[in-house]
């Protein structure tokens, strides 16, 4: 079974930890998403505006933000800082100041659940605080509660953006799923947000009213147009049960001794919780790794027949740990999604019974290529159910980058040509192996856009297909920079016009090489490939 590790959440440089909140503690697999790249969260590690926290079904957090917020996230949760401006310098001698009335503390609430005790920011401006839900926004007129949001599967998907691969990627790097099981959680039902107050009170806002919660009361939302109601009897509630929130020390305190040992508290040497920051003091007492390097991953591009439409190119970046290589390094095994009849859904795709064939390598650029081939590729589920295949039905073909732990940047303005410096021969969905005659590769960083160009012959027929695409987020959010996908917009056969085709790649860091992938298809019968190129030189 692969073991899935993911990139170590690290402080950058130059963030103040005037608009930030550390990491006080962490249990289980819990990722920080971050200007694209996800991160393993590490005690003492900083949170930032437009970070998003993903705790899986054993992970927890505890964060205290720089106003002195304590927020502690449940397992199974999606947590988002989506604005964040607090000056930890001024103290409480500054509330009516002009710029006290700049700060402001805004979270989002994904799914699942965490509970809070409110800083300063809440405490000189109650309409600062708030969290944003899918149903309804709350709002604070006091100082601890506790939120849970039951999120079904289809609307999860919506609000996670998990329909790209990249993300299911990302989910099964974070330990959300399993290889081999690939639990997911499962918030099967109606969505519901249910808050509790725990101490002072709380208002729900939506489209259809407001109310407001006091003390030891809880209220009930399902949907932005529904005004929230309020329960008639408290829904049990293991955080406020086992936990109480001290505001002289600003800590939570647990039944638990662990989390009481290992739970948020104030440092050393901190000035008064109710005096202001402390964030001298933090910079002393707790150090933040600053030297954390990225775990290793590679990029991969595969042409295959695994989504249900059939023939397909992707591109994906995986760590490691989320890939099974051979004895050459050669990727066979990894996490993707598949297109499951309108449905996209991850599977684990493994290379069983077989091996690299038609395989190369460019130790210049550190790209490699080849083609499955053998008895068997099984795809395995999320229920665990497992499939398999013959490597003639799934025909896949992929080029892959050396494994590394730095980052991938490209340019951003500028356009540069590619020179193919090796690739598999193309096969057919009949069986038959052709030869790849000319493949052409160019970027233009302006435009954000790349053009692709094939000419080959399989089984006495010539294919010509020339086509566009686009770069990162062009095809997605959350899609790394240094991917990019496309259609052929031109494919003709022996000279006739009517086909069609896609092609999917990525570029290695400054793009000074690129790995391709591509999928003709043309009167039922389908072509897949690989390419590796290098920049040309100016």
């Amino acid at each position: 079974m692969m073991r899935i590790l993911l990139l170590l959440l690290m402080t950058l440089p130059g963030l103040a930890m005037a608009d930030s909140g550390r990491i006080l503690y962490v249990t289980g697999q819990v990722t920080v998403e971050r200007g694209g790249k996800l991160y393993r969260a590490v005690k003492n590690a900083r949170v930032v505006e437009g970070d998003t926290i993903s705790t899986s079904a054993t992970g927890r957090l505890h964060i205290r933000m720089s106003d002195r917020t304590l927020l502690s996230l449940k397992p199974d949760t999606r947590f988002t800082i989506e604005s964040y401006r607090h000056a930890a310098a001024r103290s409480t001698s500054t509330l009516g100041s002009s710029s006290a009335s700049e700060d402001r503390s805004v979270f989002g609430l994904l799914k699942g659940g965490f509970r809070a005790i409110t800083g300063l920011i809440g405490q000189r401006d109650k309409s600062a605080f708030s969290v944003n839900t899918p149903v309804a926004t709350i709002g604070i007129r006091g100082t601890s509660f506790v939120a849970d949001l039951q999120v079904p599967d289809n609307q999860q998907a919506v609000a996670d953006d998990v329909l790209n691969p990249q993300r299911y990627v990302q989910l099964a790097q974070a330990g959300a799923m399993q290889p081999g099981t690939l639990a997911l959680p499962d918030d099967a039902g109606q969505t519901r947000l249910t808050v509790g107050v725990g101490d002072g009170a709380v208002i729900l806002s939506n489209a259809g009213g407001s109310l407001v919660l006091e003390n030891g009361e809880f209220g009930q939302v399902t949907a932005q147009s529904q005004a929230p109601q309020r329960l008639l009897r408290p829904v049990p509630d293991e955080e406020l049960e086992n936990a109480s929130f001290d505001d002289e020390d600003l800590s939570f305190s647990s039944d638990d001794d662990t989390q009481t040992q290992l739970g948020l508290r104030t440092m050393p040497g901190s000035s008064d919780p109710a005096g202001g920051s402390d964030a001298a003091n933090n910079e002393a007492e707790e150090t933040v790794p600053q030297d954390s390097e990225p775990l290793s991953r590679r990029n991969l591009a595969y042409a295959s027949a695994l989504q249900s439409q059939g023939s397909n190119a992707t591109a994906l970046t995986l760590a490691d740990q989320a890939t099974l290589v051979d004895s050459n390094g050669d990727v066979v095994g990894f996490v993707t999604g598949i297109d499951n009849n309108g449905q996209v859904e991850p599977v684990v795709v493994q290379l069983d019974q077989g091996q690299i064939v038609n395989r190369g390598a460019d130790p210049q650029t550190g790209l490699s290529w080849g083609r499955w081939s053998g008895e068997a590729v099984s795809l395995t589920n999320a229920a665990g159910e497992s499939t398999s295949l013959s490597t003639e039905q799934l025909n896949l073909h992929m080029v892959q980058s050396d494994s590394s732990n730095g980052s991938i940047a490209v340019p951003i303005t500028g356009s540069r040509e590619f020179t193919l410096v090796g690739n598999t021969d193309p096969t057919s969905s009949t069986g038959a192996t052709g030869f790849l005659g000319h493949a052409a590769l160019s970027a233009n960083f302006d435009t954000q856009r790349v053009t692709s160009s094939l000419s080959l012959s399989v089984d006495q027929q010539n294919w010509q297909a020339q086509g566009q695409g686009q770069l990162g987020a062009g095809l997605g959010s959350g899609t790394p920079e240094h991917l990019f996908g496309g259609t052929y917009s031109s494919v003709r056969v022996n000279g006739v016009a009517g086909g069609q085709g896609q092609f999917s790649g990525f570029f290695t860091d400054q793009a000074g090489a690129a790995g391709l992938s591509y999928a003709l298809q043309n009167n039922g019968e389908s072509v897949h490939g690989s390419a590796a190129f290098e920049a040309a030189s100016p």
